[in-house]
């Protein structure tokens, strides 16, 4: 096992309140990028989903087998019994947001069986899971890490002089963001670049 393997759960078991709610009031100045689709593995590892093969699909298909493999592996090995990190974790990321920390959506990609896209849209209901409202998850994912960068005059918004990137969902993701998967038109650089019936 790895050093950082063997101590999250002593050094989960060891948090001392106080302490972390100083940290955590010190990151309102920056961005924190909880990955739970990582961090919080255990708990909604992506082999188990139901559109896990679909996801499959659009890998190519050397890597598409070694995930399957990996992923078949794991679940006649049984599930994950210890879930106190990756529920910690959740936790965790629910106290920053109340705490006007700064969230940013992320996913890692490609560690642990990571999917581009598709990685993020588990990340983004994690995140929702996790305490934050389907607003505060779209900013994550938008205005958040455009604010970040210095570019928040060039990206983030769907406003006049704005990067024309986007994509348009038939759902409302304020409702549910699940509604973010149901995809429709893709716009990059102003043209749309795919549109689905």
């Amino acid at each position: 096992r790895s050093l950082h393997t063997a101590q999250r759960l002593p050094a989960v078991a060891a948090v001392d309140a106080a302490r972390c709610n100083q940290i955590i009031a010190a990151l309102r100045t920056t961005i924190q990028v909880p990955t739970l689709r990582l961090n919080a593995f255990a708990l909604r590892p992506p082999y188990g989903r139901a559109n896990w093969e679909q996801a499959l699909d659009l890998l190519p298909d050397e890597q598409a087998d070694a995930f399957r493999s990996l992923g078949e592996s794991r679940l006649a090995s049984g599930p994950r019994t210890d879930t106190t990190f990756a529920r910690w974790s959740m936790d965790l990321t629910g106290q920053m947001h109340r705490a006007d920390v700064p969230i940013g959506a992320g996913t890692d990609t490609p560690i642990g069986l990571a999917i581009p896209g598709y990685s993020l849209h588990n990340e983004l209901a994690m995140l929702v899971e996790a305490g934050l409202e389907p607003t505060d998850v779209l900013r994550s994912a938008t205005v958040t890490p455009a604010s970040f960068f210095g570019l928040e005059a060039e990206m983030g918004l769907v406003a006049e002089g704005m990067r024309a990137d986007l994509i348009l969902v038939s759902g409302n993701p304020l409702e549910d963001i699940a509604h973010l998967r149901d995809i429709r038109l893709v716009v990059s650089k102003g043209q749309v670049v795919r549109q689905f019936d």
